[in-house]
């Protein structure tokens, strides 16, 4: 009994470092009829993080790269 209870514990702490997820920056440029787009937040929907374009137009937000990837125009 002793010895499943053990197995049992080591299997739930592995499978909750697996499930840590690691964010890297996203670098983009906000974009309208060729013009950049200067104060347009961006913000990631998985996470719930924003950021606001620079007067380039220009981001950078941290994302978890293999969930799911949309645009929206």
């Amino acid at each position: 009994m002793r010895k499943l209870i053990l197995l049992i514990t080591l299997l739930t702490s592995t499978l909750t470092i697996a499930q840590e997820v690691v964010r890297t920056p996203l670098r983009g440029t906000v974009l309208y009829r060729s013009s950049n787009v200067v104060n347009e937040n961006v913000i990631n929907a998985t996470s719930e993080e924003a950021t606001i374009t620079d007067e380039n137009g220009d981001f950078l937000i941290p994302v978890a790269w293999g969930i799911a990837w949309f645009l929206r125009p």
